[in-house]
């Protein structure tokens, strides 16, 4: 008896171990903070929808941090800003640590909100990024990828004064 309850117990932290890990993440207000950090077979879905423009404007409105470490990642963060122009920007970085990885970035931010900045790093192999920003002014693209058979995607639309950068070291 005692085996067979050892054993069952091994089973239960053995599964836990390899449970996929879910965290979700939706903002809506201004100044937002997101940050998930997340270990084995990860899903991040962060969202932010800035609702108005504080008296204080800081250079980043809303910012989002997701760190995953394992194999199978898969990590989207959203941003949306209101029209006009003159508000701070949005900051979204992923960093996934292991192989089979995905990671989507979106921006949205119409007239000339300014510092749009998309960051993602990636380790392993077989890892996909894509990043898009919609309208904004000063936008800023940055993937990092070590690895093989690794995969970057980086669009503006009705973007003003971009920079774009892409590096991979692998095959």
């Amino acid at each position: 008896m005692k085996k067979l309850f050892l054993g069952a117990l091994a089973l239960t932290f053995g599964a836990i171990g390899f449970a996929q890990n879910t965290g979700t993440v939706i903002q809506s207000g201004n100044q937002q903070l997101a940050d998930v950090q997340q270990t084995g077979t990860n899903t991040a879905l962060v969202t932010q929808n800035q609702s108005g423009t504080p008296s204080n404007t800081p250079a980043y409105m809303n910012n989002a941090v997701v760190l995953q470490n394992g194999a199978g990642n898969n990590a989207t963060i959203l941003q949306d800003e209101l029209g006009g122009g003159g508000k701070g920007g949005n900051d979204a970085e992923i960093t996934q640590l292991g192989s089979g990885n995905t990671s989507s970035q979106t921006t949205y931010a119409p007239g000339s909100n300014a510092g749009q900045d998309v960051e993602a790093y990636q380790n392993g192999t077989n890892n996909n990024v894509t990043q898009n920003i919609q309208g904004g002014y000063t936008d800023y693209f940055y993937t990092k990828q070590l690895g093989t058979s690794n995969t970057a995607t980086q669009t503006g639309t009705g973007v003003t004064y971009n920079t774009a950068k892409i590096f991979q070291d692998g095959t």
